[in-house]
């Protein structure tokens, strides 16, 4: 399966969808703004997951616990519950769902049909869709449950079987993607949401909207259905984009947006709140929620820091922008690698003009990464030195000389012929002791690229 060099993982619901990030960020909402979905988007950077449905949204934070905003006549802002043991939420029309970290479930809001207080006890649950007035959760042995509204069939038609792998609930109907990369779905079918559901067994990802579905292929390509005629079409069916460059998707209400794989977002159907005119630019994204009128996206901040770490053993350094990997030297290798704290600041993606990806290699023999912003030095170690450099992709993004802004910082770089490794450093005091007392042993090979201190 292709993944987004974000790391985005997707799992989605209705005129919203969950999105989770393994990075936080923060929030940008757009679109309808009649009961402050918009305008009282929470502030902060340590948002993980969102889900949006028609008029308010929840997200998740980095701690575990869950925020919500918007329109609240039913509770489903100010009942939602505290902790900080929420590891996925949806929402649905007028309640949410949210997944506990111990695999049990937790429903507030609207009650109308039971999907509150029907919400099954237990905590074999792997993940949770939220539709119009109806849930479906994904349990861990790959079996579907369903609870609430029922007027369509949409719980009492769920299917049997344990190999599904995630679901997605619209108004009236839902859709489920199956290990064999198929799809299934049931419920409403007025516009043939259901009955049209396309063969194959290339999907990854499916969202399921008002009245239409939006699946993501192997291919990284987009396939829509449903709606295509009547009050409620508006394009979310037939103006589905080209291309194979998509990593996400999620369809709102009457409109879609989808997360490509650098980052961008393009959104289409109905605009009549700007919800598709308004989708912000940049290449910083990592997960989006599409809601009745409006959506939300997580954004990574504009820079993340690059840790270093020292090893006595392979007498080298180590850099990476990764927080898990960070921490896994940390509590795992720390008789080899000992952290010295943040190098200096970089970007995870090319989210500014001029901005380039910092290559990372591994070395087998030499037991050490290299990092190089250099396209040609790139190839030439893939094209060249195979035998010796394995290309690891990205490990940052940053500016290469000639294009770095006023206020950068220069990284410099030094190779050691005794010691097989370079060396990098922001530090013009340590550049000016290894080229003044260290000269036989380290060699300047001069500014590498250009960061933030």
């Amino acid at each position: 399966m292709r993944t987004l060099t974000k790391n985005v993982a997707v799992s989605v619901i209705i005129l919203h969808i969950t999105a989770v990030s393994v990075r936080a960020g923060s929030l940008v909402s757009w679109g309808y703004d009649e009961a402050g979905q918009v305008s009282n988007t929470p502030a902060g950077n340590d948002f993980t997951a969102v889900a949006a449905c028609s008029n308010n949204s929840v997200a998740l934070k980095s701690d575990g616990s869950l925020v919500a905003w918007g329109y609240d006549h039913e509770g489903q802002v100010s009942n939602t519950p505290a902790g900080n043991d929420f590891a996925a939420v949806a929402v649905g029309n007028t309640h949410s769902v949210a997944l506990k970290s111990d695999g049990s479930l937790v429903a507030w809001g609207k009650d109308t049909e039971g999907q509150v207080s029907n919400t099954p006890a237990g905590n074999g649950f792997a993940a949770v869709a939220a539709g119009g007035y109806h849930n479906v959760a994904l349990k861990s042995d790959g079996s579907l449950l369903a609870w609430g509204d029922d007027y369509y069939d949409q719980v009492s038609d769920t299917p049997a079987g344990n190999d599904f792998l995630a679901v997605s609930a619209g108004a009236f109907h839902s859709v489920a993607l199956k290990s064999d990369g198929s799809l299934v779905a049931w419920g409403f079918d007025n516009w043939c949401q259901v009955s049209e559901t396309p063969a194959g067994t290339d999907f990854v990802a499916a969202s399921a909207g008002a009245f239409h579905n939006v699946a993501l292929k192997y291919d990284g390509s987009l396939v829509a259905w449903g709606v295509t005629s009547g009050p409620y079409q508006y394009g979310q069916v037939g103006n589905t984009p080209a291309g194979n460059d998509f990593a996400a998707i999620v369809a709102g209400g009457y409109h879609n947006v989808a997360l490509k794989y650098d980052g961008s977002l393009v959104a289409w159907g109905n605009n009549n709140w700007h919800q598709v005119s308004d989708t912000p630019a940049g290449y910083s994204f990592t997960a989006v929620a599409a809601g009745g009128h409006h959506n939300v996206a997580i954004r990574l901040d504009a820079t993340s820091s690059v840790y270093r770490f020292w090893s006595s053993v392979h007498s080298r350094h180590f850099f990476t922008i990764s927080a898990s990997e960070k921490q896994k030297l940390i509590d795992t290798y720390s008789h080899v690698w000992t952290y010295e704290g943040v190098a200096y600041r970089a970007f995870a993606a090319a989210s500014d003009a001029g901005l380039a990806p910092v290559h990372r290699f591994w070395s087998d023999a030499l037991n050490g990464h290299f990092y190089t912003i250099s396209e040609s030095e790139r190839d030439k170690l893939i094209n060249n030195h195979a035998d010796v450099w394995t290309h690891e992709g990205p490990a940052f993004y940053a500016y290469p000389e000639g294009a770095q802004p006023v206020d950068s910082t220069p990284i410099y770089r030094f190779w050691s012929d005794t010691l097989s490794s370079h060396f990098y450093t922001t530090s013009e005091s340590e550049r000016d002791k290894l080229i003044n007392s260290y000269s036989h042993i380290w060699t300047y090979e001069g500014i590498a690229w250009y960061a933030y201190e």
